[in-house]
């Protein structure tokens, strides 16, 4: 009977519903190995019965006797049932084997129901190598298929995800549910099987060839368990969970194993570290007694024999599935240790350990900075290419007794080896001029630089007149170098410095430390961390933020943990774990956190996961409640013995509080040591074992197995995926809410460690924009929320940003009148707004304009939320008509007579003639002085009036009139007289003669025809006398003078 297990859960901020099935074959062959379980893409090699293409499958894969394939819309499994055999002779052996002459094949279609047909499919951790295929659809081949390790169908449902992948060797497939959206959309259809649930809430799925069953749904949320059952109506399932609270972090099945092995043979084998390469190539190291066949080492690697005495080191490579690479000893005749591990970026590796006197060149190379042991103990340094051939190796030591504990490699390929000593001796451990020169008594750490070539650079003791041990090193992006151990030297700025998190000696025992070096082995800055208790470090790694952080066990009941950190007091027995953060420039604590529970807890080893949150390992005798493990975690129950080993991640970004434990082992003792992770959100463990049976320790198909055999415990590595999703970007738009007026654009930003895309709604599958910047398009009036998601290996929840787009005012202007002669006044007047500004300045709802000629007015209206708009309006101007106004002279005298009239000529013509004396078409001087008779002309069509002005001056009369042709018609003689006047013309016609004085007075007056006249102004006193003619040809004045 095949079983399929389910689970269903949370990740952060989103609900998931996890289904994993586990295809449960057992196998007569012990030595069994399964292939590795995958997903492989359909390019057109799928087929049906009759030889037709089916693009609906997308992927194929087998789990056990099932065969799957995933479609658009949901799986179809196919089971097989073998009813007939047959005897046939092998071609090869000639011998009868029997082979299938009749078999039964049923299948189980699984459908989402009103799914999405058309989903995003994200493929994820190709498998190496491709396949081809030539199949009766496909003769002509189809190439290059590609096999993957976890397949996502995106928005099968809106705001929900199923993800595909393996755990424990077994199919496992998740419903990944956002915030907001709601988990009772997922309906699953079976076709070709009868449901039903069992007295224990499993799903019962039978078909004609047997029962496929599913575990009851397993809900927690923020490390609680919900209830939930499955639910099915007719032939469709769903889930029923209760007190979901969509606004916690949900987490979810944390640590998905993804192979795990044995690494031991007959002997006594541990794994103290590893490390993992930017290609997921993992080494472990460690020491072993074990002698047996190529359980240790690979034929060709550099050792190939167990070199003999009680312990041998050794170094082992596996590629990213698993799959050894190869394995050395490397040890003599005594006694050798190998204690950790590095690599560097040309994937050379490193071990370093210690040696009881192995002689010759078995730890160390000729021509090495020490080729030859020197007495009690000595530490060793040895390097191997990336195929396991040796380059180098060399001892450390003096005539007493040394080891090295610690090794890291920096960008450079410069090596540094950490370690103890009791060596005395100058220039053995450390160099002229380094950072301590001189032994400081009982016991010292030591630190020492190594060149590619193992050509030393500097080296350094580091510690007081007690005992100081440097466990372990690491070496930052910058070259900078960290080393952790403990000491109980008291005397202050031996181990700390002033300024860093602790300068003095915590008492009791031990104190843990820290220091930090620049690579040239300048001590920048140094930390106890202790209280009144023992505390050990064992391991330190920086994050890309620029913090180290530090973990180890301790028996302090003070100076370890933080307000807010995981764990505030000391869980009791005679240890804790604990890890603490520092900001790796200034030495300064960040946090701290103790690790355990009522038994006994150490952790040996610490790294940065790829989410940025912090993975410690260690083991504990802690068995009961959740101080160690998580509900839903890896592993939430012991296995049993007296130690099991964890593994429990933490988010450094909110004070060290814990994401997830678990604990792994199994019925026996089991210790956790180191760990690593590496780029693609995995990260390793490795440790000693007693456990034997299941796969508790090592999953099916793995390097080994099955337990080596020996009493005194394997090594084994494990490698786990853990994918958690990262938290939703940080608004930082300024202000967070933006309020704009439309038609605007905006400017949305958000922060996150995490690739960010921008979303139009909460489950929109149509990516709008990406990075931390969004500009929106132009918007209408309404109120709009964009959201931005972050995503590594998994998606966050969305975090919304809303933009309030308020409407701009709808401007009503009107002119009156529109249309203008120029020179006139249109008042503009405008509504629909709060305040107004015009293009003149104005501000009033109303303006006076005189446009000279057809004009553009602009004004703008402001809401009183501060939108504003625009608008224009035209006035029309009909130009003036131009005119001239020209009298038939500017001057003119004023005499007795009074003024001579003045010809007032306008064009163009009909215009009429106005002002002061202005009589038709002349002016008529009656007076000195300046007069401005005004020419006034109106247009006879669209009424537009222009006038002109002249200027005309009227001054006394001093002589007599200009010569013309009237006047030379007229003699008056004598002029002066002394009495008697003669006036003559030369014409007949009638005109009058009129004689006055200078004031006014008429002397004479008479109108005649005669051509000769003679008047007497003898009686008359002397002085100045006017004459006047008029007649039909015109009026002239003379003047005429009495003697």
């Amino acid at each position: 009977m095949n079983r399929l297990f389910a689970y269903l859960g949370y990740t952060t901020l989103a609900l998931i519903l996890a289904c994993p099935f586990l295809s449960k074959a057992t196998s007569k062959d012990q030595n069994y190995q399964s292939p590795i379980h995958c997903f492989t893409e359909n390019k057109g090699q799928i087929s049906d019965q009759f030889y037709t293409s089916r693009p609906d499958v997308l992927f194929t894969g087998t789990e056990g006797p099932l065969t799957f394939h995933l479609r658009k819309t949901g799986i179809s499994y196919q089971q097989y049932r073998t009813d007939k055999w047959t005897d046939e002779t092998d071609p090869l052996t000639n011998k009868k084997i029997k082979l299938p002459s009749q078999t039964t094949i049923y299948r189980v279609d699984v459908n989402w129901l009103n799914s999405n047909v058309d989903p995003v499919v994200q493929k994820n951790f190709p498998t190496e190598g491709v396949s081809n295929f030539y199949l009766t659809n496909c003769p002509d081949g189809v190439f290059d298929v590609r096999s993957f390790k976890e397949v996502i169908y995106k928005n099968i449902y809106k705001g929900i995800d199923t993800r595909w992948y393996h755990k424990d060797g077994h199919l496992k497939y998740d419903y990944l549910v956002s915030a907001g959206s709601d988990h009772k959309n997922i309906q699953i259809e079976y076709k070709g099987a009868t449901l039903s649930i069992n007295t224990i809430g499993e799903l019962i799925i039978e078909t004609p060839l047997g029962k496929i069953v599913e575990d009851a749904p397993y809900v927690t949320q923020n490390g609680r368990e919900l209830k939930s059952k499955w639910i099915i109506d007719g032939n469709i399932v769903s889930f029923q969970i209760e007190n979901i609270d969509p606004l916690l972090p949900l987490v979810i099945d944390p640590g998905v194993r993804i192979w795990g092995t044995y690494y031991g043979g007959n002997g006594g084998d541990s794994a103290l570290n590893n490390a993992v390469d930017a290609s997921g190539n993992v080494w472990i190291g460690g020491t072993t007694s074990s002698t047996n066949g190529n359980s240790i080492a690979t034929v060709g690697s550099h050792q190939v024999i167990y070199g003999g005495g009680a312990d041998n080191a050794y170094i082992a490579k596996f590629n990213a599935a698993g799959v050894r690479q190869w394995g050395t000893y490397y040890g003599g005749t005594v006694r050798e240790f190998g204690f950790n591990i590095a690599i560097d970026n040309s994937g050379n590796s490193y071990l370093c350990g210690q040696s009881l006197g192995s002689s010759g060149n078995i730890i160390a190379t000729i021509g090495s900075h020490q080729p030859a042991f020197a007495g009690t103990a000595d530490a060793w340094l040895v390097k191997f290419n990336s195929n396991g051939i040796r380059q180098w190796g060399t001892f450390y030591g003096d005539v007493g007794l040394e080891a090295g504990y610690g090794v890291a490699a920096d960008a450079a390929g410069n090596v540094y080896l950490v370690g103890k000593t009791d060596a005395p001796t100058t220039n053995v451990i450390s160099t002229t001029g380094s950072h301590q020169q001189n032994f400081g008594g009982v016991e010292d750490g030591f630190i020492v630089k190594f060149n590619s070539a193992g050509v030393r650079q500097w080296g350094t003791y580091y510690g007081g007149t007690g005992t100081d041990v440097s466990r372990n090193v690491h070496v930052d992006a910058l070259g900078n170098i960290f080393v952790v151990g403990w000491t109980d030297n008291s005397v202050p700025n031996v181990i700390g410095t002033a300024g860093a998190h602790q300068n003095v000696y915590g008492g009791g025992g031990y104190d843990s430390y820290i220091v930090k070096f620049n690579s040239s082995g300048t001590r920048l800055w140094g930390s106890h961390f202790g209280g009144n208790d023992v505390d050990l470090a064992y391991d330190c790694e920086t994050d890309l933020l620029g913090n180290i952080y530090m973990s180890g066990k301790t028996a302090s009941t003070n100076s370890v943990a933080t307000t807010g950190s995981h764990q505030l007091t000391n869980g009791g027995g005679t240890h804790d774990a604990f890890l603490v953060s520092f900001n790796a420039t200034t030495g300064t604590r960040n946090w701290g956190t103790y690790y355990g529970g009522s038994g006994d807890e150490e952790s040996w080893g610490c790294s940065v996961h790829k989410s940025g949150h912090i993975m410690m390992t260690g083991h504990t005798q802690t068995s009961t409640g959740t101080v160690i493990a998580t509900p839903g975690s890896y592993k939430p129950i012991y296995g049993g013995g007296t130690w099991d080993a964890f593994m429990v991640q933490f988010d450094p970004s909110t004070n060290g509080t814990r994401t997830w434990g678990s604990y792994f082992g199994g019925s026996d003792d089991d210790v956790g040591y180191g760990c690593s992770s590496d780029n693609a959100y995995h990260f390793y463990m490795t440790g000693s074992t007693f456990s034997t049976p299941g796969t508790d320790i090592a999953t099916v198909g793995s390097h080994q197995p099955l337990y080596g055999g020996g009493l005194f415990g394997d090594a084994y590595l494990q490698k786990f995926y853990d994918c958690p999703a990262p938290l939703a970007p940080t608004n930082t738009t300024i202000p967070a809410n933006q309020t704009i007026c439309e038609p605007g654009t905006t400017t949305l930003a958000a922060i996150s460690g995490a690739t960010m895309s921008w979303f139009s709604t909460p489950s929109s599958t149509t990516v709008i924009g990406t990075g931390s910047v969004y500009i929106t398009s132009p918007l209408s009036s309404g109120i709009y929320t964009y959201y931005v998601e972050a995503a590594t290996c998994a998606s966050s929840t969305r975090t919304p940003i809303s933009v309030t787009v308020n409407p701009i005012p709808i401007l009503n202007v009107v002119a009156f009148p529109t249309l203008v002669c120029a020179g006139k006044n249109s008042t503009l007047t405008v509504s629909g707004a709060a305040s107004y500004t015009w293009d003149s300045s104005a501000t009033t709802n109303t303006t006076l304009v005189t446009p000279a000629s057809t004009s553009i007015y602009t004004v703008s209206g402001t809401t009183t939320l501060g939108c504003t708009n625009s608008k224009t309006i035209s006035v029309t101007v009909y130009p003036l008509d131009p005119i001239t106004f020209t009298p038939e002279k500017d001057t003119s005298c004023l005499h007795i007579f009074g003024g001579t009239p003045i010809l007032l000529v306008g064009t163009p013509s009909g215009g009429v003639f106005s002002g002061a004396n202005v009589s038709g078409n002349y002016l008529n001087p009656t007076a000195l002085g300046v007069f401005n008779p005004v020419y006034t002309y109106t247009n006879p069509t669209n009424g537009c009036v222009n006038s002109a002005t002249a200027t005309i001056l009227v001054v006394n009369c001093t002589s007599l009139n200009e010569e013309d042709e009237f006047v030379k018609q007229i003699s008056i003689y004598p002029n002066p007289t002394k009495g008697n006047v003669v006036i003559e013309t030369n014409s007949d016609i009638e005109k009058t003669i009129t004689i006055l004085d200078a004031r006014g007075r008429i002397i004479s007056n008479e109108t005649s025809k005669q051509r000769t006249l003679q008047y007497s102004i003898a009686d008359e006193a002397n002085g100045i006398y006017f004459i006047k003619i008029s007649s039909s040809l015109g009026s002239r004045e003379f003047k005429l003078v009495k003697e």
